[in-house]
């Protein structure tokens, strides 16, 4: 009957205070309704029943009825119950419903952070563990969440359980220090306060504000070899009018000027090129190269050679062809670009010496 016309189950048994008959004549049926109510997995609560709910004894048999069977145990006098006690049986028996979600209300900055961080990733992963024997409300221990000490953690308490869902809200609020570290990480700024917060954003949206105008122009230049970034009104600078003169009329001049930025893209080419040895020395360098490529690209970029990896030595040979451009040769292409974009002119000659 109970497993198809019943939500909860309430078992009563008794200590052997209850009519002549002896506590040991219960154990038996006792043990058999037990099995049955976990067998089709229905909620239920043991009510010992007795005519001496403060006796020691009873009190003691209560607990070893409750670690036998794994299940909440209430000491009452069922002839002489209130209403706080059916209460308190109703309240029990709730709790042994499965968890259905444990919602953690967290710190907003700690939900923006990706997976990436440490601090997110380890935290997710200690609170899965600590929940993963949870199954009943019942098992849900609010007071001890954490089994050992969490360094991330200031703070802890259960907002409410709600009983009809079974739903579990927990809030947690975390060391502020991981706060100021993770921006730290973020800006790559060292920041120990609210302060230096203020002033980083100042400087971010600054840099942001300029980036913005070239964004463009660089991705154009990455894409097509070429952008530019048309100046603004505040970047001009307006010379004294003029009076011209044409033909048998007259009019004014107002010549304006602004610094205008133009961006290409150039191949730069670097080759390092060790002496290894002999021929098969060289082979055999080059087939630990090309097995360590085919496992994992990036993983050439640390090969060591002279005691620099590839990555150095490819960077410094870049960076000295970049700064090598003379001064001199500088200028011209700038006044050349000048000349393009001032005169119109499509067509040009370049001439290295």
């Amino acid at each position: 009957v109970i497993k198809d016309h019943s939500t909860i189950g309430v078992l009563v048994t008794t200590d052997g205070s209850i009519t002549d008959i002896n506590r040991d004549n219960y154990i038996m049926a006792e043990e058999r309704v037990v099995r049955e109510l976990k067998e089709i997995n229905k909620p239920f609560v043991i009510i010992l029943n007795t005519t001496h709910p403060e006796d020691e004894n009873t009190k003691a048999l209560s607990l070893q009825l409750k670690e036998k069977y794994d299940a909440p145990v209430l000491v009452l006098d069922c002839l002489n119950l209130k209403t706080d006690d059916v209460e308190e049986v109703l309240e029990t028996v709730l709790y042994e419903f499965p968890i259905k979600e444990i919602n953690v209300d967290l710190p907003k900055w700690f939900d923006g952070m990706s997976y990436d961080y440490s601090i997110k990733k380890d935290l997710i992963d200690i609170l899965r563990n600590e929940f993963e024997s949870c199954y009943r409300l019942s098992d849900f221990d609010g007071e001890n969440i954490f089994s050992v000490e969490n360094e991330y953690v200031e703070d802890y308490y259960v907002k409410d359980i709600e009983l009809g869902t079974g739903t579990i809200n927990l809030k947690i609020d975390l060391d502020n220090s991981y706060y100021y570290k993770v921006i730290s990480e973020l800006s790559g700024e060292e920041i120990t306060g609210e302060h230096q917060i203020l002033k980083l954003i100042g400087d971010l949206s600054r840099m942001r504000d300029s980036y913005s105008r070239v964004e463009a122009a660089i991705e154009d230049a990455k894409t097509k070899g070429y952008g530019y970034v048309t100046p603004t009104i505040s970047d001009m600078t307006i010379e004294t009018p003029e009076v011209f003169k044409e033909g048998g009329r007259y009019g004014i001049k107002i010549k304006a000027q602004a610094p205008s930025l133009h961006i290409f893209s150039a191949g730069v080419e670097a080759e390092v090129a060790p002496v290894i040895g002999n021929k098969a020395q060289s082979e055999d360098f080059i087939s630990y190269l090309t097995e360590q490529m085919q496992q994992n690209p990036q993983s050439i970029w640390e090969a060591e050679m002279f005691g620099k990896t590839l990555s150095t030595l490819v960077e410094e040979q870049l960076n000295t062809k970049l700064t090598a451009m003379p001064e001199n040769a500088r200028k011209k292409l700038k006044r050349t670009i000048e000349k393009i974009v001032n005169d119109g002119q499509g067509s040009i000659i370049f001439l290295i010496i």
